[in-house]
């Protein structure tokens, strides 16, 4: 049923409201549920309800899920971890660390994130600050299919396609030297030490 107030239309439960293709729904101003601003953006939940968001897909009832009461984002099922965006396809058992909460990937079994790349180009994750870019960062360079890991804005270490192994704290990294390569640079010794914690 339609129910039509001085100033609400009221949709009750069990009846589907249909707006037909090139129709649009206006307001003067903003809507405390759903309603759409007056330039054109649409606002779900603006007055801040402890209410839930769901949309489904063809054969799955929580695709998106947005957690209202807990401030959480989901995608397969409801979240339930985390404090952003929570991509669980099935309970692990498992908990979180809060300081690594904001992305949770889960699965009850092989769990993965995978980064897709170009045959010529790089796929990198970046741990970036406000003191810079890549302080941090993990990239696979495909084009010579080798693994670089930087510390401090450097590259430290990088493994090549055949194996090799080289380090270096100096930021220059040597690509023929064979096995494994430590460079520890101009006037520095003690490149590969061994000591009983125990005895000191």
């Amino acid at each position: 049923d339609l129910r039509m107030t001085a100033n609400a239309i009221n949709v009750l439960s069990g009846t589907t409201l249909t707006v037909d293709s090139g129709a649009t729904i206006t307001n003067s101003g903003t809507a405390n549920g759903f309603g759409t601003d007056p330039d054109g953006a649409q606002v779900f939940n603006e007055s801040s309800a402890d209410v839930d968001f769901r949309v489904e897909s063809n054969g799955n009832t929580h695709m998106f899920f947005i957690d209202g009461g807990n401030n959480r984002v989901g995608m397969v099922t409801t979240p339930d971890l985390g404090t952003g965006l929570h991509i669980r396809t099935a309970d692990s058992g498992g908990a979180v660390e809060a300081n690594a909460d904001e992305l949770v990937v889960e699965g009850s079994g092989n769990s993965g994130l995978s980064i897709l790349s170009g045959t010529s180009s790089v796929g990198a994750i970046h741990m970036n600050d406000s003191g810079g870019n890549e302080r941090g960062a993990l990239k696979y360079n495909h084009a010579a299919d080798d693994l670089q890991i930087k510390t401090g804005g450097t590259e430290r270490m990088r493994i090549l396609g055949d194996g090799t192994v080289t380090m270096s704290t100096s930021g220059s990294i040597p690509s023929n030297e064979g096995g494994i390569h430590v460079d520890r640079g101009n006037g520095q010794n003690g490149v590969i030490g061994h000591f009983n914690s125990a005895s000191t």
